[in-house]
């Protein structure tokens, strides 16, 4: 029989039945689909792409825009065969940009049975890849960093264990479009030579110790230390994090000096800020944080589990439903992925430096308390409002300095370092090989998962778009108790603890919020002069 006869053969069925029938049927005998008489084929296999419902001529066959393909195999008829695969590979590839009837023309001499199974180009199904390239470019420009600094620091990313917190984490699947927040995390540890060897380079900026860019001024210090830098600067953050937690503030009626003696009337109110004022102090004795709500970053790793799991069960959900409905194992697998990289994640986290500094008797007994001198710590974040700190100098500059930074002791520490490093590589590669295997995967399977990046690509868009960037995190929780004007403490992994309390003013001029630090700052200096 001649290619051409077996093309209208296949035609005709297809003008029949439409884009989707499975037909096994003998040879010349009745097909139990069509009445028609299954020709007997003088080849092993055909492979015909063209518009559904319509015959194959000439112009379809070799005009590009309806990407006609002829194979002719020499193999078996196995439907299984690896050219068989292939065939279907580029059959879906044109899926992907046209909508074809894509149809296999099989023929196995041993068995005599003929095989018409074409792939549907109609309805959701066919689109379902098309459609997950639409949104993975919508989210690769969505996703940041911020994620994979969670993927690295998950004693601090994971510590929530509010409703409202672990709410958060549903929005923070990593199963969607971070291909490029991946590239750019891992340009940055090149970039900082983390990449060259035992070490080498510097973490800080890095997604291992995230920089925040500030600086600060000293109030009521003479020593030698004039570094200003905040770097990482825990409590910094935590202060950040209180303008979104305390909401719209109400503002008291303010004037300044010059003001006051004026008789002008009160300009028009452009703003709303909020001069924070943090203390800082370790406590003299164990009763003097009894009802103080601790936090730490020292949790046991069986702690993360909970918080990681919920964080990817819409991935577990969508995994469950592939393998029920899809009866497809191994995108189930492919699915939970993320979910193992982040319990990963915990064993192979980097190791942080001391939460404390290293004394030799106990914090308790050299008494140090809100009594002793402190010093003003005065941060250049207008953005987040004015935000100063007050206490200790030593204790306060550990946290602008090397708390929470990983360490870089040993060898351990360099094989942590790169399991880190290799978890975020592997990210680069998820989600191209996820929208390769749409090539293989059934319809079903395919619009489960565009279903599943949908809403992956709109938390992360939430979350962007919110700011919301910190559920679950250890400063947000903080944050959350200051502004509730609670006692908060940080346990350190040593046992010392450091109290704070939160003083946040409202004004509704920037000259009003310069004129509470520079009252804070007087009335400093005079309660540090009455006490020498």
């Amino acid at each position: 029989m001649h290619h051409a006869c077996t093309a209208a053969r296949v035609g005709q069925l297809a003008r029949l039945w439409g884009p989707t029938f499975i037909c096994s049927c003998r040879q010349n005998q009745p097909c139990s689909h069509t009445g028609v008489a299954t020709p007997s084929l003088q080849f092993v296999g055909f492979l015909a792409v063209f518009p559904s419902g319509r015959l194959p001529s000439r112009q379809h066959l070799i005009t590009p825009i309806y990407a006609g393909i002829c194979v002719v195999s020499a193999q078996t008829g196995n439907l299984n065969s690896p050219l068989n695969r292939a065939f279907k590979a580029i059959a879906y590839l044109c899926n992907l940009c046209h909508h074809f009837s894509v149809m296999s023309y099989y023929n196995n001499p041993s068995h005599m049975n003929c095989i018409v199974h074409p792939e549907p180009s109609t309805g959701l199904g066919s689109n379902a890849a098309l459609a997950s390239i639409i949104f993975g470019l919508l989210g690769s420009g969505v996703a940041n960093s911020v994620d994979f600094q969670r993927l690295l620091w998950p004693r601090r990313f994971y510590n929530g264990d509010s409703f409202r917190a672990l709410l958060a984490m549903c929005l923070k699947p990593m199963g969607g479009p971070n291909h490029n927040a991946a590239l750019e995390t891992l340009d940055k540890f090149r970039r900082k030579g983390l990449c060259d060897g035992p070490m080498q380079g510097h973490m800080l900026g890095t997604a291992f110790y995230p920089d925040t860019g500030l600086t600060y001024n000293f109030h009521g210090y003479d020593g030698p230390d004039d570094d200003k830098e905040v770097r990482n600067g825990l409590w910094v953050t935590v202060l950040q994090y209180c303008r979104r937690v305390q909401g719209p503030q109400s503002v008291l009626a303010m004037k300044t000096d010059s003001e006051a003696r004026s008789d002008r009337s009160n300009p028009p109110r452009r703003t709303t800020q909020v001069v924070h004022h943090l203390q800082l102090w370790r406590p003299a004795n164990y009763g003097e944080y009894h009802d103080a709500k601790i936090f730490s970053e020292d949790q046991s790793p069986l702690a993360l589990i909970f918080p990681i799991v919920v964080s990817e069960i819409s991935a577990v959900i969508c995994a469950a439903a592939v393998c029920h409905v899809g009866d497809c194992i191994w995108f189930s697998i492919y699915l939970c992925i993320p979910l193992v990289l982040k319990l990963l994640s915990v064993p192979l986290s980097v190791r942080r430096g001391p939460k404390s500094n290293k004394m030799e008797e106990s914090s308790f007994n050299r008494v140090e308390s809100k009594s002793q001198k402190t010093v003003l710590f005065e941060i250049s974040d207008y953005d987040y409002g004015f935000p100063i700190i007050e206490g200790n100098e030593q204790d306060v500059r550990q946290f602008f300095k090397h708390w929470g930074h990983p360490l870089r002791e040993n060898s351990r520490d360099r094989l942590r370092e790169i399991g880190s490093i290799a978890l975020v590589a592997v990210f680069v590669f998820y989600f191209p090989i996820g929208l390769l295997s749409m090539l293989w995967v059934s319809q079903r399977v395919r619009n489960l998962w565009l279903f599943y990046q949908i809403y992956v690509v709109a938390a992360m868009h939430i979350t962007r778009l919110r700011g919301s960037n910190g559920g679950g995190r250890t400063e947000e929780g903080m944050a959350e108790a200051l502004s509730q004007r609670q006692l908060v403490g940080l346990r350190s992994s040593n046992g010392d603890v450091i109290l704070a309390k939160l003083d946040s003013t409202p004004v509704e001029r920037m000259l009003h919020g310069k004129a509470k630090i520079t009252q804070i700052i007087r009335g400093h200096a005079e309660m540090m002069s009455s006490r020498v």
